[in-house]
This record gives structure tokens, sequence and C-alpha cells, in this order.
């Protein structure tokens, strides 16, 4: 027993390390991808008009601080609180994934104890926060760590009947943004479809449950409502975006399919997946699950797995591996409570490693150029910051003219947003330019990778490389 205990301390200990020095080194990295327009932008617009206006600026108002009305705006307004109170600094944000680390992890490990005896815990915990996408996310400060962190607070909440704890967490997953909405909307379901297959539909029950959830419904009802009565929308954005426009024909649907597919098994996932199908027949078998504990975590999986997977057939929407964060970690609880049911601890020991080595490799999952990669679901864009600071110091020492140079996804933009520097230098996204910043990070379309490789069109002027990623800057021939 108190080797047991010793072993859970080493294990707690050293993820604690892990992801403190992991937070360490990410303490000052740049806003990368949508945190720019979700995260930067937004607590810019606060920041700088003094919290005056609770709506950011239209699409069409050619404003640089233009938002998205389906992102509810706390994170912006806390983010610009914060620069308000402690001073203007990128690690302002990242301070925040840092806490949201040790939240999780608490209220992760008392989550578990009701499904596991507690020297199964650490193991566990161990395979769901060193996932590689769970890792990305942590450093790049992502507003789905963050969703992350509050899903597995609502599920403790549920479980230990802790209702005001479940109505905070609740209202962070769902106003930081859509995939909190989806995430929230499909749990709200669950714990009462759950309910009634367990008779507990009483109606002290529900009235207790349905005022927890009433804050976040109430308040996020309202700044829809207002949205909506200002912008005219505040969902399906098809003047902004086509990724909320149906699918272009059947062969897309299938693409589609393929890269749900891909996302949902890469960096590391597809051993969970493959011992999932192995005891499927022993899962449908003790269909008694379904009455117990675990027939929650099973029905909130099939809930959000189903949202995305309908999302195949009636959006372009990419899919990315951190929209699969909450499914994933809830097939792995599933997946270990079977195991832990069916082996001894010493065999189970053994599958636990062999999960934690197969998800760490995830780090190393490296595709054709031509083949677009979830970076942001993996420890290895790590190298991107570095490379880009380079590169853009280069640009300035050889004094190359800002409006010349285009670029693609995560280096174009204004610096201001992107780096918090007090500059008014700004890359567009096209391909104009006399200049092209290009990098395997932004997953150009095949048409652009051929055309860079042309040398009769453009030339290499400076290449800054750290595997696996690279940025190279590109001048176009006359």
């Amino acid at each position: 027993m108190k080797n047991s205990k010793n072993i859970s301390k080493l294990i707690f200990g050293i993820l604690i390390v892990i992801y403190l020095i992991l937070g360490l080194i990410s303490l000052n990295f740049v806003y990368f991808g949508d945190n720019i327009m979700q995260i930067s932008k937004s607590a810019h617009w606060y920041y700088l008009n003094d919290f005056q206006y609770l709506l950011t600026p239209k699409v069409s108002s050619g404003s640089d601080l233009s938002g998205t009305g389906y992102h509810p705006p706390i994170l912006g307004l806390i983010v610009a609180f914060l620069w308000k109170i402690i001073g203007y600094h990128l690690w302002i944000y990242h301070s925040l994934a840092i806490i949201c680390f040790f939240l999780l992890i608490y209220n992760l490990k008392l989550f578990l104890k009701n499904f596991f005896k507690e020297e199964y815990i650490p193991w566990i915990v161990a395979i769901i926060i060193l996932e590689p996408t769970v890792m990305a996310q942590f450093a790049v400060a992502s507003p789905d760590f963050i969703l992350y962190t509050a899903f597995f607070i609502c599920l403790r909440a549920i479980f230990d009947k802790k209702k005001l704890l479940f109505s905070c967490a609740f209202f962070f997953l769902c106003a930081i943004s859509m995939l909190g909405i989806f995430a929230g909307i499909s749990l709200f379901i669950v714990h009462f479809l759950y309910v009634k297959i367990k008779q507990l539909n009483n109606n002290q029950y529900i009235i207790r449950w349905s005022l927890a959830y009433l804050p976040t419904f109430i308040l996020l009802s309202l700044y829809f409502i207002i949205y909506f009565m200002n912008r005219g929308w505040f969902f399906f954005v098809f003047f902004y975006t086509e990724h909320y426009q149906q699918p272009k024909d059947f062969h897309f649907i299938i693409k589609h399919f393929f890269s749900f597919v891909l996302r949902t098994i890469e960096n590391g996932r597809f051993f969970i997946w493959i011992l999932f199908l192995v005891f499927l027949p022993k899962i449908w078998k003790e269909r008694i699950y379904f009455f117990n504990k675990i027939g929650f975590i099973i029905l909130l999986f099939l809930a959000l797995f189903s949202i995305y997977f309908i999302f195949i057939f009636i959006s372009q929407m990419p899919f990315t591996s951190r929209y699969f964060l909450p499914q994933y970690s809830l097939l792995t609880i599933l997946i270990a409570f079977i195991l832990y049911k069916y082996l001894p601890l010493k065999k189970l020991k053994i599958i636990f490693i062999i999960t934690l080595l197969l998800e760490l490799t995830g780090n190393f999952w490296i595709y054709p150029e031509t083949t677009a990669v979830a970076w942001d679901g993996t420890l290895a864009h790590l190298p991107f910051y570095n490379l880009r600071k380079e590169c853009f110091n280069y640009i300035d020492s050889q004094k190359i003219n800002y409006p010349e140079i285009n670029a693609g996804f995560c280096l174009y933009g204004k610096r201001k947003y992107i780096e918090m520097i007090n500059s008014p230098k700004s890359i567009e996204g096209k391909t104009n330019g006399k200049y092209y910043i290009y990098s395997n990070i932004s997953n150009e379309s095949d048409e652009l990778i051929e055309e860079m490789n042309n040398k009769n069109k453009w030339k290499k002027v400076k290449q800054f490389q750290q595997w696996p990623v690279h940025i190279i800057i590109y001048k176009k021939i006359n």
C-alpha cells in the first residue's frame, strides 16, 4: 500500500514537472492560429477602449479588431482585465493555462475516484494529460485547454454533487467558444437523459440541477440576443467564411470523412481506438454499464462524437485534433475502466506504459508537405516560434519593405496583435507581393507549394529550419 502511494506521488510529481517546464518554455510564445482573432484581437479591443463596448466591431467595419460572433468574448475580457491590472505582457495569457493545468489535474484525480481504486488513478491521469494534443494546446495557451479543464470540473462536480462548482465551471465551458457550447449542450442532454435512465427524475433533483444550468443559459442568451440585434447574425457567418457552408459535392464529403477519421486517430491516439475495437463486444455484452456511472461516460462520448460526425455532411469545417479532446479522453477512461474490470494491476501497468509510449510518438507524426497537419495538436510545432522570430529579425535587418511581403497562415497579420509589440508592421495573407514567407506550418494548398518550388517564378532568399518545421522567404522573379 505504501509502495503504491509512493508510485502515485512519483507519477504526479513527474507530470507537474513536465508541465511546469513546458509552461516556462512557452511563457512568451506569440499568439498562434485562431488565438490571434479569438483572444488577442478581442482583448486589445476591450483594453484599448477601456471596456466601453461589449461587442467587438463588425467584420465589414474595416477595423483591425473585428471579432467572431460565434465565440463569446469572455477570454478577451479576462485577458484585457489582467493587462489593466498586471501589465501588457505576452506571459499573462499563458499563465492562465498554467493555472488551468493545476485545476485540471486536481479535478481529474477526484473525478476518476468514481471509477477506479487509488493506485490506478495516476496512470490514467498520465495517459490523459500526456496526450500530444493536450500538451500542445497547453503550450499555445489555447482556449480549448481552458474549456477542456472546465469540462472535467463539470464532470467532477456532477458526480460529487457540487452544484455551485458546476455552475461556475459550466459557465466557462460555454462562454469560451462555440466548441464549448457544443460540449455544454451535450453535457446538459446526457445529464438529464442519464437521470431518466437511472430513474432519478424526482422533482427536487431536477429543479436543483436545472438551477445550476440556469445562470449560463440566461447570460449567454442575453449576449447572443444583443449580438443578433446589433449584427443580424451570431452563428452562421456565410459572408465571412466558407467553413459553415454545405459541402460542395459528394467527393468533398468523402475527403471530409477521411479527414475526420485521421484527426480522430492520429498523434498516437490509434492504440486507444484499437483497444476500443477489441473490447467493443465486451462493452456491448455488458450493457449493464449503461445503468452504472460509466454509462454517463458512454453516453457523453457518443453525444460529442456524433456532433462532429454530423459536421462531415452539413459543413466544410476543417477538422483538427483539438476538436476531439473531450471525447478522446472519455474514450480513454472507458477503455481503462473495461481493462480495470478484467485485468490485474500488473498487466494493466504494461498496457498503460505501452499506451503512454505510443501516445508520445504522436509528437513525431510528420506527413508529406502536401498533407495538412494539425500542427497545434503536437509538440512538433514548437520550433516555429524561434524560427518565426529569426525570420522577422532577418526581414528587419535587410530592411525589406513590409507592404511588399505576403505570407500564409500563422505568419500574416499585424505583428502588434501577434507579438504584442508597439509596431505598425503588418503582412497581408495574399500571394501577389514581391516576397512570400512560406512555412509548412501554414498548410498551404498543393498549387501554392508547387508554385513556390518553381524556380522560374520564385527564388529562395533565406531558409530557417529546425526539424520538423521550416520557414522560407521567397522572392518573385519578374
